[in-house]
């Protein structure tokens, strides 16, 4: 089963009274990189519990919901979901550098996808993948094997063309820095709510939950 983040933005209004702000589209998705680095949650695996990167410590793991905010929950009691609840301030958000660190990506690519990153040695822009795949007619080789030459093609019976080579896909694995640019987005989403007063950045608040 995927996960699905809760909650939103809090901040106080000219009345004094705390706001609340759904979340963007952004933040709101199933961004496993976002639910890592924020919370935890998710963190080095994606569906079915395939390898997505190596663990980060995250911004904020487990700080609950502040006591200012139990209102909210108290008449929606799903608004932060049904576990991992936590919080963080602009003030933090601004402080962090956490979301800095570099990290081991895992994934599964083709034979074309695979030789693009070997000359690139990195992951082009362009190229979308996933930790892992399965299926009759699909072959996956880590990358060490494909380089080698140390494997031979399998095949499989097609109802229609008869025994045919399965598709080949390569594992392998790379280093970058993934959190960078949301955490970014989220320091300037924050930013926009922020009063005049910085003393008073501690009272823009991120708080939320995940269900799964």
């Amino acid at each position: 089963m995927g996960t699905d983040i809760h909650g939103g933005l809090f901040y106080k209004s000219w009345k004094d009274e705390y706001q609340f702000v759904e979340l963007p589209p952004v933040f709101s998705g199933r961004n496993y990189d976002f639910f890592a680095i924020l919370a935890g949650v998710r963190n080095g695996y994606g569906f079915a519990g395939c390898a997505r990167h190596t663990p980060v410590t995250p911004i904020a793991e487990n700080k609950g919901i502040p006591k200012v905010l139990s209102s909210f929950e108290a008449k929606d009691t799903w608004i932060f979901g049904d576990h991992s609840k936590t919080h963080v301030t602009l003030k933090d958000i601004l402080q962090t550098d956490k979301h800095l660190v570099q990290v081991v990506r895992y994934g599964v690519f083709t034979e074309h996808e695979y030789k693009l990153i070997k000359d690139n040695k990195s992951l082009p822009e362009d190229i979308d993948y996933c930790g892992d795949i399965t299926g009759k007619g699909v072959q996956v080789l880590d990358d060490y094997q494909y380089d080698k030459g140390n494997f031979e093609l399998e095949y499989y019976n097609n109802s229609s063309k008869g025994k045919i080579p399965k598709e080949l896909y390569i594992r392998t694995s790379w280093e970058e820095k993934p959190f960078v640019t949301i955490i970014e987005k989220l320091k300037q989403w924050m930013l926009l709510y922020a009063p005049y007063d910085e003393n008073k950045y501690d009272e823009v608040i991120l708080a939320v939950g995940f269900d799964s």
